[in-house]
């Protein structure tokens, strides 16, 4: 076949033939596996791969790597499993592994033993989660192996185990199928259904770090229909989801969208977000999409009592650390008219500073108490009572009159 790697980034693709080729002077043999197999087949384009070598020892493995990339830091990432990653220019890198048989010893994703032995692609092959990702491919013969048939499942989308007794090692794998269906638009055979729920009855996803659920909640929210994840979701019973579909696709849809619009999409009917979000670490984005669904929530009551104009500021304001653009957008796809909608330049800016008090009340120190002051103003602009600067100034000039008043 035609050069499989031919639309990856010249600098992946280069690195990959130079480092087949080194192998095979060793009488070994290098082929491309998983992801960026998976995605070259699909005409997508990817800034990792993992690479697969038989034939040679994980000893000289690694002093060949050492030997080879001498300006580059060789790190062996998985010390259990002898896996070496190498940063490459542009964002690029490689995985490169000895083939291997794995076995589990423990509760978790981490504990197995690991043996090095010379096998066959199909043994080797067999401890890969899913047929679309046991693909593997020589870059410098240009022959695909292909033992389970993934390119078949691909095609017709279906995700697909490719060993039940191995698939159910791993609890991750529930997860990975979660993303693999939103990003790739697949649904799993019945056997794989069945494994999914048998895994999650065992209870082994508490065995999980939260790190690692994460990862592939980013890889679903960041995917073209994040609704099929969360069908796969709600059909295993980890969660129900069903109002969420639509509106994470609406998300999702948005070219260039920012994650906290496609999570607060997400927990949006949720009952308890806050909840929820606890048991990931998405950091600010979790804040972000947080006060995002709050401040929607509030907005249509705001909209009923308020003036449009001050509706929408204190809906910006409120959004933050969400950007008003995202705020925008979250209320459009969650039935809102925003055509009229101005975006404020600084939604949290107050009508007037503590400098410029003091320019007009000399009288006034810095301190507390002229925090306290424009706190004052500032929830006296979201009942309406005052919208200007103007207006703000004659205000605290009467607060002023009626303290020098009640103190004479």
């Amino acid at each position: 076949m035609k050069d499989l790697l031919k639309k990856q980034p010249k600098v992946l693709r280069t690195h990959i033939v130079s480092l087949a080729k080194e192998i095979a002077k060793s009488n070994g043999r290098l082929l491309a596996v998983g992801g960026v197999v998976r995605d070259s087949l699909l005409s997508k384009e990817t800034y990792d791969a993992d690479l697969e070598v038989y034939n040679i020892s994980p000893e000289k493995l690694g002093l060949l790597l050492e030997i080879k990339y001498t300006l580059q830091k060789v790190n062996l990432t998985g010390k259990f499993f002898g896996v070496y990653k190498i940063k490459l220019p542009k964002g690029c890198s490689l995985d490169i592994a000895v083939a291997r048989t794995e076995q589990k010893t423990g509760s978790g994703h981490k504990n197995f033993s690991v043996q090095h032995t010379s096998l066959t692609y199909e043994e080797s092959f067999k401890r890969r989660d899913f047929t679309i990702n046991a693909i593997g491919y020589d870059p410098l013969t240009q022959e695909l192996v292909d033992p389970f048939s993934g390119q078949t499942d691909l095609k017709k989308k279906i995700l697909r185990a490719v060993n039940a007794k191995t698939f159910v090692e791993d609890p991750l794998r529930v997860y990975r199928a979660f993303q693999f269906a939103a990003r790739f638009s697949l649904s799993p055979d019945p056997t794989t259904l069945g494994l999914l729920k048998k895994m999650i009855r065992n209870g082994e996803l508490a065995t999980l770090p939260s790190e690692r659920i994460t990862e592939e909640w980013r890889k679903l929210l960041l995917s073209p229909h994040p609704s099929r994840g969360l069908t796969l979701m709600s059909e295993v019973k980890l969660g129900a989801w069903q109002k969420t579909y639509e509106l994470a696709d609406q998300a999702a849809k948005i070219p260039h969208h920012d994650p906290t619009l496609v999570l607060a999409a997400v927990i949006y009917e949720l009952k308890s977000p806050d909840e929820f979000l606890r048991t990931l670490n998405f950091g600010q984005v979790s804040s972000a999409a947080l006060h995002l669904v709050s401040a929607r929530k509030k907005l249509t009551a705001h909209l009923q009592s308020k003036e449009k104009y001050n509706a929408w500021r204190i809906y910006f304001r409120d959004s933050l650390p969400a950007d008003c653009k995202t705020a925008l957008l979250f209320a459009k796809i969650t039935g809102l008219r925003t055509t009229k909608v101005n975006l404020p330049k600084d939604p949290a800016s107050p009508l007037v500073t503590g400098g410029e008090l003091l320019r007009h009340f000399p009288s006034l120190t810095p301190g507390p108490s002229l925090g306290m002051l424009i706190k004052k103003i500032e929830r006296l602009r979201d009942e309406g009572i005052v919208y200007t600067k103007k207006d703000a100034l004659k205000k605290i000039r009467e607060f002023l009159h009626d303290e020098t008043e009640l103190s004479v």
